[in-house]
């Protein structure tokens, strides 16, 4: 019976750190996600920045 309840307990643990791994992947998961977001959302305000500074750079060429 003591070899039963080690066997039980084994399995136990076992299926914590199983839930535990599948828990910390689904969270790397997500904080890729989140990076992707930021990222995509930078490039965006990078595009309209450079396009603000081009349409300014062009609006100062004849006062140069």
């Amino acid at each position: 019976m003591r070899l039963f309840f080690f066997e039980v307990e084994k399995m136990t643990k076992s299926a914590e750190t199983i839930e535990d791994s599948i828990q910390l992947a689904l969270d790397a998961a997500a904080a890729a996600n989140d990076s992707a977001e930021d990222a995509s959302r930078l490039k965006g305000e990078t595009l309209d920045a450079a396009a603000r500074l081009d349409a300014f750079g062009k609006s100062m060429r004849p006062v140069m």
